[in-house]
């Protein structure tokens, strides 16, 4: 397959950051721009200190333009240990969601949802980096997960998604593959 960046929100230098703790969930409406699967979406999150405890992540259906609020409905849900987010603002962690076998068609809208599992401590923290004007879709916080999903104002959270195309055979190998059916 031809592996492809389509959503690159990429917020290097970006105006700031906000905190992800169990207490405050941060989420990324985005738009799909390929068919195929979705392998990897990587998210622009960064760690101060040791870590509030795990980062999780989920891929969220989104409903009426907003990521779902019953995380149960998550399509996929990978836990990230704090020391393997980076200590600098501008670089990405990939999550890997190829096991998932998520296939994802043009204009398919999701959510990228990213949560602690430790309350805030602003030396041991994660933090999500946001850049203004909103350049694509809506970003979303709730302060737990009885709360409904609300904008956080103006602001895209960065992220990128590699979406696997199927391979597209050139006309020359076509044509071979019509004769050798024909004889």
């Amino acid at each position: 397959p031809d592996r492809k960046f389509k959503v690159d929100n990429d917020n290097t230098g970006s105006d700031g950051a906000t905190f992800v703790t169990a207490d405050q969930h941060l989420s990324q409406v985005f738009e799909v721009g390929l068919d195929g699967i979705l392998t990897m979406i990587d998210v622009q999150v960064f760690r101060r200190g040791l870590g509030a405890g795990d980062l999780v992540f989920d891929l969220l259906p989104v409903i009426g333009g907003v990521p779902d609020a019953n995380l149960a409905s998550s399509l996929a849900t990978v836990t990230i240990n704090a020391s393997d987010v980076s200590l600098t603002q501008d670089d990405f962690l990939g999550v890997d969601l190829s096991a998932f076998g998520i296939t994802v068609s043009t204009g398919d809208l999701l959510a990228v949802a990213l949560r602690g599992t430790a309350t805030l401590s602003l030396g041991d923290s994660f933090l999500w980096s946001r850049e203004r004007p909103r350049d694509y879709e809506q970003g979303y916080f709730r302060n737990n997960t009885t709360e409904s999903w609300r904008v956080v104002f103006d602001s895209d959270f960065g992220i990128r998604t590699v979406v696997d195309t199927p391979e597209i055979p050139e006309p020359g190998t076509l044509l071979l593959f019509g004769i050798g059916l024909a004889a």
